[in-house]
C-alpha cells in the first residue's frame, strides 16, 4: 500500500490531503502532520462581544481561482455554513495612525482623500518606470518598484493578509497577481496594461 504523508494542517494541507483521498481512496495511507493544536493554519475565526473576528484570510473570490475553492466547498457539503457579506461590508476602513480610515470608493474622492492622495499621484507616473526583469518576485518588491514603499505597507499588506493571510515580503507576485505581473512584462505598466485591458 502507498504511504502518504502529508505537512501542515493549513487548507492546503487539508485539500490536498481530501484530493488524495478522492484520488488513491483506501489504495493509499494518508498521514497528516501538524505542529499546533488545531487545524486551519492561518484561518482562524473567534467571536467576541457578538462580533466574528477572522485573525487569516476573511474571503472567498468568486471569480478566476476562486471558482477552485467555491467547487471544494460544494464537494465536502458546506455551502449553508458560507456567509455572504453584508452591502455594508463594501465600504472599507484601513486602521492607519491609529484610527479608523474611510478609503475612498469613487473616483472623485479617491483624487482628494489624503488616504489616497499619494497613491493616485505614484499611479500618475507609474508608467515611466521600466518593468522587472526577473522571473518572479515578492508582492512587496513589486509594488514598492511601481507605486512606493508607503502603498505597498499601507494599502497592499491589508489587502493581502485579507485574502491570502500571508506576508507580502514573502509571497509570489507572479503567482498571487498574475494578471497585474504580466501587464507589466507585456504593456510596460499597470495603468497601461489596465487601460488595454478594460477599454
Amino acid at each position: 500500500m502507498k504511504k502518504i504523508i502529508v505537512i501542515g494542517g493549513g487548507i492546503s494541507g487539508l485539500s490536498l490531503l481530501w484530493y488524495l483521498r478522492k484520488r488513491h481512496g483506501s489504495a493509499a495511507s494518508l498521514t497528516l502532520l501538524e505542529k499546533s493544536d488545531r487545524l486551519g493554519g492561518w484561518i482562524n475565526s473567534y467571536k467576541k462581544e457578538g462580533f466574528l473576528f477572522e485573525r487569516g484570510p476573511r474571503s472567498c473570490r468568486t471569480r478566476g481561482s476562486g471558482k477552485a475553492t467555491l467547487r471544494l466547498i460544494e464537494e465536502l457539503g458546506l455551502q449553508k455554513q458560507v456567509i455572504v457579506a453584508d452591502r455594508a461590508a463594501q465600504q472599507r476602513f484601513l486602521y492607519l495612525d491609529k484610527h479608523l480610515q474611510k478609503i475612498p470608493c469613487h473616483l472623485f474622492s479617491l483624487l482628494f482623500s489624503r488616504l489616497t492622495r499619494q497613491v493616485v499621484f505614484n499611479l500618475f507616473k507609474e508608467w515611466q518606470i521600466s518593468p522587472g526583469e526577473n522571473e518572479d518576485e515578492t508582492i512587496h518588491a513589486f509594488f514598492t518598484r511601481r507605486l512606493g514603499h508607503e502603498v505597498a505597507e499601507h494599502f497592499l499588506d491589508p489587502f493581502v493578509s485579507g485574502i491570502y493571510g500571508g506576508d507580502i515580503h514573502e509571497l509570489s507576485m507572479k503567482s498571487c497577481f498574475p494578471d497585474l505581473f504580466h501587464w507589466e512584462r507585456q504593456h510596460g505598466s499597470l495603468t497601461k496594461g489596465a487601460f488595454l485591458h478594460f477599454f
